[in-house]
């Protein structure tokens, strides 16, 4: 499954130091969306295309994790990609706002 935008998004923002360099989650995010607009337009379809292809929890987790993000959410991750595309739909694109 190719997914780049989601891909950058886990390892290129959400790296060791992201709290330092952009805050929390959400501040993130939105920083992906400003800085790579042209990824950003797309990283709800590649989260719809993981959830949908990896139908449990454990799946969706195995995915993310081989993508060796050092980042953990807390909570599931079906969860937090689920809430991570809802901001992605909720925020304009390329910082528009």
């Amino acid at each position: 499954m190719h997914t780049p935008a989601l891909d950058l998004l886990l390892t290129g923002y959400f790296h060791e130091d992201y709290a330092e360099d952009f805050g929390d989650d959400r501040a993130t995010v939105k920083a992906f969306i400003e800085m790579e607009p042209d990824l950003a337009a797309r990283l709800a379809e590649d989260i719809e295309a993981v959830l949908a292809e990896h139908g449990s929890e454990a799946e969706v987790e195995a995915w993310v994790l081989a993508r060796r993000s050092p980042y953990r959410p807390g909570i599931p991750w079906a969860s937090w990609l689920a809430s991570v595309r809802q901001q992605v739909i909720n925020e304009p694109i390329g910082g528009d706002g």
